[in-house]
Parts: structure tokens; sequence; C-alpha cells
């Protein structure tokens, strides 16, 4: 199957391009160097901060079969500051499953669509589209919906074909779900394989430096007083979190699985002491809330590594997950020096209505 993308924006193409007026600095625990406000201005986006920002939108789109299909080389908000660093970002958010077609789950998306438009976009005067990854369970007429809740923010929907590796098509028993974890459904071990693999096959994600996503069990609790892609992007950091947590839940044999890669491929890790922390203390970055920067995730040594992983059929039987594949791709083609960690309220984010306080690997 194709992967197709709509993309609903009531303007058709919104260009935007407005340089950043010197202002008031604000000061966080996490972003007193970096802060980000400003007011909008109909369809301009005009920025106030320590520093010049220039913040341009670029879509472009074709008429296809009733909606607009945009141009994948032309998706990104582009942030430019005045030391000459540029970077291009978006918001993910998955639905997949059964509970895609239900009210409640159309109903959730809505809700977080709306939350990042008002308290993220709206609330530090940014302009960052929303990617929606589904299995293709959202009609045309959902999808068209979905846009009322968007608040101006651009929103692009990505179906993905989720269909299972063929090799596992005569061996059905590789896939039946381990008796550890056995509860958790298909879609919640199918989102693990997005969050490694599919959503970085997808040409999509190459439009864009960074992505931050956001699970729909996650509440946005008041307005962004900062901009967190423009401190991965100034920090030059690969991956933001706000939490890292030992954890041996439902990863069973993934320690070996990765290990036996290694060996079989010669990789020397480039931050072994944290590689083997994570392999034996069981180490993840809590995975509903996470900031990555795409070109390591897309590269070709990490995605090598996620197709044997999900060759081995690990994501579906054991729900071998995302929260330990970012980590040991941290520590394989990364550092730990490069991972940003991020504290409430500077990110005012709560998981099950628990606010997300900060912990250091």
């Amino acid at each position: 199957m194709t992967p197709c993308i709509h993309s609903f924006d009531h303007n058709h193409a919104w260009n935007v391009s407005a340089r950043a007026q010197e202002g008031a600095h604000l000061e966080s625990d996490l972003f007193a160097h970096n802060p980000v406000r400003g007011s909008m201005l109909n369809a301009t986006v005009g920025v106030e901060s320590s520093r010049k920002v220039e913040f341009i939108t670029h879509t472009s789109h074709h008429e296809h079969e009733g909606s607009y299909l945009p141009d994948t080389t032309a998706l990104a908000t582009t942030a430019k500051h005045s030391d000459g660093k540029s970077f291009s970002a978006c918001f993910v958010i998955m639905l997949i499953g059964p509970m895609c077609t239900t009210s409640q789950g159309q109903s959730s998306l809505c809700a977080q669509i709306s939350a990042i438009s008002k308290h993220v976009n709206q609330g530090i005067r940014t302009a960052y589209p929303i990617l929606v990854f589904h299995d293709g369970c959202l009609s045309a007429s959902a999808m068209q919906n979905l846009t009322s809740c968007s608040l101006g923010t651009i929103v692009y929907f990505r179906s993905l074909n989720v269909t299972l590796p063929e090799s596992f098509r005569n061996r059905p028993e590789q896939l039946e779900h381990a008796e550890r974890c056995k509860s958790f459904p298909r879609a919640y071990r199918q989102s693990s394989r997005i969050s490694v693999l599919l959503m970085f096959e997808d040409p999509v994600l190459a439009s864009f430096d960074f992505w931050f996503r956001i699970d729909l069990d996650i509440t946005i609790d008041r307005d962004f007083s900062s901009d967190p892609f423009a401190l991965m992007s100034s920090g030059a950091y690969d991956f933001g979190v706000m939490r890292c947590l030992s954890s041996a839940s439902c990863n069973e044999g993934l320690p070996k699985a990765v290990r036996k890669y290694m060996k079989a491929n010669k990789i020397i890790p480039t931050d072994s002491a944290f590689l083997n922390k994570v392999l034996g203390q069981w180490l993840i970055f809590h995975g509903n809330i996470g900031i990555g920067r795409v070109s390591l995730f897309k590269s070709v040594a990490f995605q090598q590594l996620a197709r044997y992983i999900d060759s081995t059929g690990g994501f579906i039987r054991n729900r071998w997950d995302d929260q330990h594949m970012y980590a040991i791709g941290i520590g394989m083609f990364s550092s730990l020096r490069k991972v940003l960690f991020l504290d409430y309220p500077a990110l005012p984010l709560s998981h099950k209505h628990m606010q997300q306080k900060m912990l250091r690997c």
C-alpha cells in the first residue's frame, strides 16, 4: 500500500515571514537562555525574544481528489536565529487501532491538536505544524472534521502501512504474545514499530530537523513559556526527554538481541558507558513525551538496527518498546551528553493528571 498524505489548510497555502524584535528576557530554570514569546498578527508570526528569530512557514499544495496534497519537500516551519542557525520542526501525534475509528479516540485527538495549537503555537507565538500518523483508519471526512480543532495550526495526516514483514506469515508463532505483558493490545505494540521504524521510513518526516511526540494521554496544563525546539537546536542536542527510568517491563530478550546485532555488525558504540547502563539496568527514555533529531533516528545506522529488531518479532511478541530503543540509539550512535533533560513547569505536561518531574539518567 502506498502511503498517502492529506493536508487540510483552510488557506490552502500559508507563507509567513516575520523578523522578530528585541524584547524582554524571560527567566526560566530551563530556558533562561532561550525564551521565546510574542504576538500573533493575523497570519503573520511575530516573535519577541532576547535574540532575533525569524519564523518562516513553507507549505505548497497540489489539489488532489478533493483534498490538498502537500509537496513533502516543503512542509516545514523554519525558525532562523540571528546567529545564522535555522531549524524546522513539527509535533507528532499517533492514533492507530480500534480507538481510531471511535468518537472517543477522535475526540482525544481533537483535544490534543487544540491544546498544542493553543498552549504552544499561540502560547509562544510559533507556527509549528502537527503531523498525525495513523494506520489508514481516519476517513477523509474525519480528517476534515479534525481540522476544525487546529485553531489555525497546519495539520498533516499521514497514513502508514503497518503490515507486518512477509517473513512472519509462515511463522505465526513468532508473533504470539509472550506471557509476560500479554495484556497489551496489538495497537500498543504497533505504536512502538511506528515510533522506531515506520515513521522514519516515511519520507514526510525528512522535511523536518526535529519532531516532538506528545501522546494522547498527555495533558498540556498551560501555555509553554519557551520554545523547546529552539533549545534543542541551539544546544545541538539529539534527544530531549523529561524522565529517564529503569524499567525491565516487557523487554525480555532485547539486550541479548542488541548485543548480537552489534557483534555481527562490528559496531563500536559512541557512548559505551551509557549503552551498558541501558542494556544492564534497563534504562528508558519515558516515551509519551520525547523530542528527537530526525537525522539521527532516520540515519542508515539506526534504521538498520530498527529493521533488525523488527525482524525478530520482538515489538509484537514481547512488546519491545520505543522507550528502550531511543536510549539504545543514543548510546550506540550518539551520547548521553547530547540528551536534553526537560523539567516541569518549563514543559507544563502531565501524564494521566500527574505532573512530569525531571529524572536524569
